[in-house]
This record gives C-alpha cells, sequence and structure tokens, in this order.
C-alpha cells in the first residue's frame, strides 16, 4: 500500500548513518574475533585493561549490527509538529508538554511545557546521517521562529489523533485528561 501524497510529503525521517556503521562493524569485528585469543593478565590493572578491550571488542559489533538493523533514528512530522521515536515507540511532545524546540547551544531537542519545563528528547550523535540531522535543525529552527510568544496548548484531541497512526497503529496514542496515569 502506497502511502497518501499528503503524508509522505509532511513526515521527515532521521536515519542512521549506514556507511559509518559498516564501517565499525569492519573494523570492529577482527577485534573481537582478537580478543578470543589474549591471554589471561597477571594483575589487576592488566585485567583491568583486557576486561575494557574485551567487552569493547565484543560491544562495537554488537552495537553497529543494532543500529543497521534499526534504519530510523527518528521520525517528524512537520504538519503536527510531533517527534515519534520508534525506539522507544513514543511520541513527543508527551503529555504536559506542549511544543518542540531546538537548542542550538548544545545541539539537542527538548520538549517544553507552558511553565518553562524542558526535557531533552534526542541530541546530536556521530551515528546519525548528518545531512539528515542538518535538515532537521533547519525545519526545527524555521518553525520555532513562527511560534507566537505563548504557544497553544495541545488539545486532548490533537493528542488522541496520532499522525503516525497509519505507520505504527495505535501504540502511540496518549491518553486524554479522563484517563489516571500511574
Amino acid at each position: 500500500m502506497a502511502p497518501r501524497p499528503d503524508t509522505a510529503r509532511t513526515m521527515f525521517t532521521v536515519h542512521f548513518n549506514r556507511r559509518r556503521l559498516w564501517l565499525l562493524l569492519a573494523a570492529s569485528t577482527p577485534l573481537a574475533v582478537a580478543s578470543l585469543f589474549w591471554p589471561d593478565a597477571s594483575s589487576f590493572g592488566d585485567a583491568f585493561l583486557g576486561g575494557f578491550m574485551w567487552g569493547l571488542a565484543r560491544g562495537l559489533p554488537i552495537l553497529s549490527i543494532v543500529l543497521l538493523v534499526r534504519k530510523k533514528y527518528l521520525v517528524y512530522d512537520i504538519r503536527h509538529r510531533t517527534i515519534v521515536v520508534p525506539q522507544r515507540r513514543r511520541q513527543y511532545p508527551r503529555f504536559g508538554f506542549n511544543r518542540l524546540e531546538y537548542s542550538v547551544y548544545d545541539a539537542r531537542i527538548y520538549q517544553v511545557g507552558n511553565d518553562g519545563k524542558r526535557r531533552k528528547i534526542a541530541g546530536r550523535s556521530p551515528f546519525l546521517d548528518r545531512q539528515d540531522w542538518e535538515a532537521l535543525v533547519d525545519i526545527l529552527v524555521a518553525q520555532q521562529m513562527a511560534w507566537p510568544a505563548q504557544p497553544p496548548r495541545l488539545t486532548a484531541e490533537h493528542r488522541t489523533k496520532s499522525p503516525c497512526t497509519p505507520c505504527f497503529g495505535d501504540r502511540f496514542r496518549q491518553p486524554g485528561p479522563a484517563v489516571r496515569r500511574r
């Protein structure tokens, strides 16, 4: 089933840098194989360094494989100004927050509430596709400049109508005000 044309233009996806992950996998796999033949250490310092290298040698290939399988870091809906992080199965801004904000000082995306409370959502990573991230930053900064001084509150109706329902089903629906949260 092909996506609708209006949905295809309003969703922006930030992908992982697959080339960098393949290079990491190619460089770390021989290190993982070589770590099988490392001798045991006789002192505590050698044992600590050997254990660190042993964990690093096995962790890097696993990390690169997991990120290669995931493909998407986050999806931004331009029309509704929401972010969906597929790995966490969450949609932002969450309940109690009403807008997204990009900070140029620390290169992170925050969700901001009416009271000014900020919570980090995502940040720059060396494993992200740089062009996708920069395009998302440009979109967020342009929309941030367009926000009025006091942005409108998102209603319960907006939170129950998830823009990602065609993609992910009802997993990202936000409870309305009548639902108790624990």
